[in-house]
């Protein structure tokens, strides 16, 4: 079989391989196949098999070869121009776009690679899918609470929920999507991460399916399929809280360059800031070793009696980051977790622990 010419999107290109560098794997080698459908990479490693289709660069030769993901990002983001001149061997690549030349050794494969498959699944914009997650991830778990860190999709008939936890703060996220789905999957964060960075790069919808134990993502050219962690989340719904007896409207990016500014100031180890409501005003606090910030937040709207709390300031700056328009801000007591979610937009809900004067 003669080797295969084809011309690849230098920018898509790039990015793709950009994120399939980041896969954790004993040997990061990404497999390249030309077809009648288009040039195909397959690359796997760490809970994350990833297989992506570029069907301008189709051929009728059908040749295999496995090259250094790294080394190969490398050379496409060198290339000059907007479009990559690439020779497919089985033996390697070859790279020839204008003056440039340059050639990248392979394994030679014999591949077939199982097709990664979803039916009846639920189907999802990759927009709103990536918003969900990314509007979740920050309450994900740090790495000496491993059991948290993970987003877990949620599947119930009418809903897909994103959710997140480290057991100080928690995140959700409700697509509101229709499916015949009902389970759960605790999916890890780099392989996580590396799966949300490749769909980033694709348009329109894709379909979610949990299959063998595994979560399969098919959109029109990609397909991915991810092993999730072997224990998922408690049932975080206990950590809401039930009923309020105070509610503030903010503007987000106000209460969020206030943060900036008084924590400054915070102790380092816990990062405390201390919040009094009254009728017309938030004074945000911070105060350590080195000195003391305040700052006042005008309230578009406060119901109910004046109350003061503290709170991490990043855990507080995170769960506001996510929210468009309005925030709003509801407290039960001091002592017990407030709600942080957006005034026109119940998709989006933060919750996070105080904390408490010894």
């Amino acid at each position: 079989m003669p080797n295969a010419r084809i011309s690849l999107p230098k920018a898509k290109l790039s990015a793709v391989l950009g994120h399939l560098a980041k896969i954790p794997a004993s040997l990061s080698m990404t497999t390249i196949q030309t077809s009648p459908d288009g040039l195909w990479l397959y690359q796997s490693g760490h809970g994350l098999d990833v297989q992506l289709c570029f069907p301008e660069a189709r051929t009728e030769s059908r040749v295999t070869t496995s090259v250094n993901t790294a080394a190969l990002a490398q050379m496409v983001s060198v290339a000059p121009g907007e479009a990559v001149e690439v020779e497919v061997g089985p033996s390697g690549l070859k790279f020839g776009t204008g003056g440039y030349r340059a050639s990248l050794n392979g394994l030679i494969v014999d591949y077939d690679e199982p097709p990664i498959e979803a039916e009846g699944g639920v189907v999802v914009p990759i927009a709103e899918l990536g918003r969900a997650i990314r509007c979740v991830r920050h309450a994900v778990g740090g790495v000496n609470r491993p059991h948290f860190r993970g987003v877990q999709l949620e599947f119930s008939p009418g809903n897909l929920r994103a959710v997140a936890s480290d057991g100080y703060r928690l995140a959700r996220y409700d697509l509101g999507v229709d499916g015949p789905l009902n389970g759960k999957a605790m999916l890890p964060l780099k392989p996580l991460d590396a799966a949300l960075g490749i769909l980033s790069t694709q348009d329109g919808a894709a379909t979610l399916q949990l299959h063998g134990g595994r979560l399969a993502v098919i959109g029109e050219a990609v397909r991915l399929a991810l092993t999730p962690m072997g224990q998922g989340l408690p049932n975080v719904e206990n950590a809401i809280p039930k009923s309020y007896v105070a509610e503030a409207i903010v503007d987000p990016r106000a209460l969020i360059q206030a943060i900036r500014r008084v924590s400054l100031l915070s102790p380092q180890d816990n990062r405390r800031i201390d919040l009094s409501f009254s009728e017309q005003r938030l004074e945000v606090r911070g105060a350590g070793d080195y000195g003391e910030g305040r700052d006042e937040v005008p309230l578009d709207t406060y119901r109910g009696e004046p109350l003061a709390l503290s709170l991490n300031a990043v855990y507080l700056y995170d769960a506001l980051s996510c929210i468009e328009g309005m925030a709003r801000i509801k407290i039960s007591d001091p002592r017990s977790p407030i709600a942080v979610e957006a005034l026109e937009d119940a998709r989006y809900l933060g919750v996070i622990a105080p904390i408490l004067n010894p």
